[in-house]
């Protein structure tokens, strides 16, 4: 039966450092399409300025009415991208520093315990490159029996 992971922050200041970073540019490019609409209303507004008048008011209103429902989409489009973005950031990290975490408590007991043993990281986690090669490297030291370590 598979479990479900109850802890995505297995090394916080890493993880939410990276989704923090990884947001910045979205922030920006959201910034500046915000910014660029809002110029190009208020270009359209001062060239309403050459209508007649019972034309230039409904003209603006019209903008007025664009502009806030602009500003609303560019809100609220802003709030689902950085939810869907910090969503999928938890879970590239959790399967970048999973591995790490795994190797760092292997190490530690092997230096309490002196016993070296074949090290497993999750299936579906990154780097698992990292955990042939370490598997490799104690066979060759320890002569210790090399097993497939293929997931």
């Amino acid at each position: 039966m598979k479990t479900l992971r109850t802890k995505y922050l297995i090394n916080p200041e890493f993880q939410l450092r990276l989704v923090i970073l990884s947001f910045l540019p979205v922030l920006i490019t959201l910034s500046i399409f915000y910014f660029q609409s809002v110029t190009a209303v208020r270009e359209v507004k001062s060239l309403a300025d050459t209508l007649l008048l019972e034309e230039k008011a409904t003209a603006l209103m019209m903008l007025e009415t664009q502009e806030l429902v602009l500003g609303r989409y560019f809100f609220w489009s802003s709030i689902v991208v950085f939810i869907i973005s910090g969503i999928i950031l938890m879970i590239v990290s959790h399967k970048m520093v999973g591995p790490l975490y795994r190797l760092e408590k292997h190490l530690e007991e092997i230096n309490e315990t002196g016993e070296v043993k074949l090290i497993r990281f999750r299936k579906k986690d990154y780097l698992q490159n990292l955990e042939l090669q370490i598997n490799k490297m104690f066979s060759k030291h320890q002569d210790y029996p090399a097993k497939d370590t293929e997931n």
